[in-house]
């Protein structure tokens, strides 16, 4: 891949997490933007150590550490130490945040069809639902 195909890769990512984040409804929802991704991550994948936490948003495990801890002290997750490794700490959603996981989804994607559809007209919204797919398939075989 050329240069300027992965700039390009790296503006859309970064548009694309401004738009998402731009329908936030920060009063409803006052994390910040790690911490929503921690949300993500949790949903998406499960129990995670702190070191994959860390690995998926690409920061420090002790900014991780630091990012979760007010989740924990909030109740929306909690630590889980292996039994077998008691150096290795899981962080598993709670009920909690299962909800608010579910809340923020269903908010943002309200805020984020009212956006795109004030925006665009009917074939560009075709064409970014067909690139969203294309690029989702892609990046999944990258991962």
């Amino acid at each position: 891949m050329e240069q300027v195909e992965l700039i390009s890769l790296l503006q859309a990512s970064t548009l694309l997490s401004g738009v998402v984040l731009s329908c936030v409804d920060r009063k409803k929802f006052p994390f910040t933007k790690t911490q929503m991704n921690i949300f993500t991550v949790l949903d998406m994948e499960g129990d995670l150590s702190m070191k994959h936490i860390a690995q998926l948003l690409a920061t420090s495990q002790e900014q991780a550490t630091r990012t979760v801890a007010p989740l924990a002290d909030a109740g929306y997750v909690e630590r889980i130490t292996d039994s077998t490794n008691r150096t290795r700490i899981y962080i598993h959603l709670t009920e909690s945040g299962k909800n608010i996981i579910k809340e923020s989804r269903k908010s943002i994607l309200e805020n984020l069809s009212k956006k795109i559809n004030e925006s665009l007209n009917e074939e560009d919204k075709s064409s970014l639902c067909e690139a969203a797919l294309k690029i989702t398939s892609l990046l999944e075989r990258v991962n």
